[in-house]
């Protein structure tokens, strides 16, 4: 049996099995601190000061409580395999743009009961994080992070290009392509010394559909939209912007070497000229390379206005979870202001002598507390026009909405652009092809 209908069989198993009624607010009982037992949690690890601090805190405020971490990205079949057994974890950490297929097939539990026992209001979250958690009127999930996406601009390679940072510009095609040859550096060999502007595909597919009016589904996540002409010109037009450099394969090689974590990261080290990405960065930025010299533009849709697009974790409660108030006590904990605020203390404290760019979560009162109490300009101009950019456009984004196919449908967008990368179809053709795949899951799931 292939991956995806081998997926497909399990969560159809996992919707008959697991367990479990679901309770309404008068018997769901969310524990205090004097609670004791194992939360057992899947797709989260606590590797970085953020994770360990929050962890940290809620160990210290819930000291009877044993934590099982199973950190990596969470296991699609393994996860499912353990709903259709009864035998799930009490918690998972996953991405928001693929709870919805958890959801709709019934590995999930919802949450609006426990949240309401917890007293915890979900008016805080940005409403880009909290809609792909709320499925069929119901919500499966809290949201963690707020990731948005801008331009990191390598302003030595605009300075020796003899360009400006207004050339640096998403809405205006023609200019971002003459901008591209300028900065981008091929050996005699034909391997690239730079990239001139990275569109950072397959990843970013949407941020390009959005940005020429384009979708990758419809809005009540049932209809597939992969093969408008919209989708389909902003595709081939960020695609094309590969060859400046080379082509996929060349820029697959040259990306290999590149250090994204450390002091010769490719803003550093004069490898990329533009290049799209979420703005964690900044802040890896801000403790390996203080001394950068970039600039943030934010991304801009073909109408001239700015846009972002938001992606980032959720907690969620697998279906049959025998600790599902607890965990919904700990998922309020993670998520709470105070702890944020705590966590990013922390994070400043861990710096010695690096920037601290702030923490951007998905949580707006976490937000505001971090930045009035915690936040201090850096004198440097890099970092801190870079935070007056990121705080502006959290609310300019967009996200894929909800639907039975979460999974299948960034896999299928993925694998149709790549495609496309890789010269094996051209634009119109790939995504047709993957237009009828995402179509085909959304009609009948699994």
């Amino acid at each position: 049996m292939s991956g995806r209908w081998a997926l497909g069989a399990l969560i159809a198993a996992a919707a008959c099995g697991g367990g479990g009624s679901q309770s309404s607010s008068q018997n769901v009982k969310i524990p205090d601190k004097t609670a004791s037992g194992t939360l057992q949690i899947w797709g989260f690890g606590d590797d970085n000061v953020t994770a360990k601090s929050r962890l940290d805190a809620f160990k210290a405020a819930y000291p009877n409580v044993k934590i099982e971490l199973t950190p990596g990205s969470l296991d699609p079949q393994k996860f499912l395999s353990a709903v259709a057994a009864g035998s799930p974890p009490d918690l998972v950490n996953l991405n928001r743009a693929k709870l919805s297929t958890y959801a709709n097939r019934n590995a999930l539990t919802p949450l609006d009961d426990y949240f309401s026992a917890a007293k915890l209001d979900t008016s805080q979250f940005r409403s880009a994080a909290m809609k792909p958690l709320q499925v069929n009127g119901k919500t499966y999930g809290v949201p963690e992070f707020n990731n948005v996406i801008v331009a990191y601009v390598n302003n030595k390679a605009l300075k020796e290009a003899g360009a400006q940072l207004s050339d640096v510009d998403f809405s205006n095609w023609q200019k971002l392509s003459d901008l591209n040859r300028k900065l981008s550096k091929v050996g005699p060999d034909g391997k690239p010394q730079r990239v001139g502007i990275d569109p950072k595909l397959p990843e970013f597919t949407p941020l390009w559909v959005y940005g020429n009016n384009g979708k990758i589904i419809s809005d009540d996540g049932k209809k597939a939209l992969l093969d408008s002409k919209q989708t389909i010109d902003a595709v081939s037009y960020a695609a094309g912007l590969r060859d400046g450099y080379g082509g996929q394969q060349a820029y697959d090689a040259y990306s290999q070497t590149w250090d994204i974590f450390g002091k010769g990261n490719p803003i550093a080290a004069d490898q990329i000229g533009v290049t799209l990405f979420e703005q964690w960065w900044l802040a890896t930025i801000g403790k390996v390379s203080p001394n950068a010299d970039f600039s943030i533009v934010p991304f801009k849709a073909r109408n001239g206005k700015e846009l972002t697009y938001a992606d980032g974790n959720s907690w969620a409660v697998p279906k049959g979870s025998k600790n599902a108030g607890l965990a919904t006590a700990f998922m309020k904990f993670m998520t709470d202001p105070d702890t944020w605020v705590l966590s990013a203390k922390a994070n400043v404290a861990s710096l010695r002598g690096g920037v601290f760019t702030g923490i951007y979560t998905a949580n707006t009162k976490a937000d505001k507390r971090i930045f009035d109490e915690v936040y201090k300009p850096s004198s440097k101009a890099s970092f801190d026009d870079a935070v007056k950019v990121f705080q502006r456009i959290q609310d300019e984004a967009v996200t894929l909405p909800p639907s039975a196919a979460g999974n299948e449908v960034v896999q299928d967008y993925t694998d149709a652009v790549r495609n496309v990368l890789l010269r094996r179809q051209p634009a119109d053709a790939a995504m047709r092809a993957g237009n009828q795949k995402i179509q085909a899951a959304l009609t009948n799931p699994g």
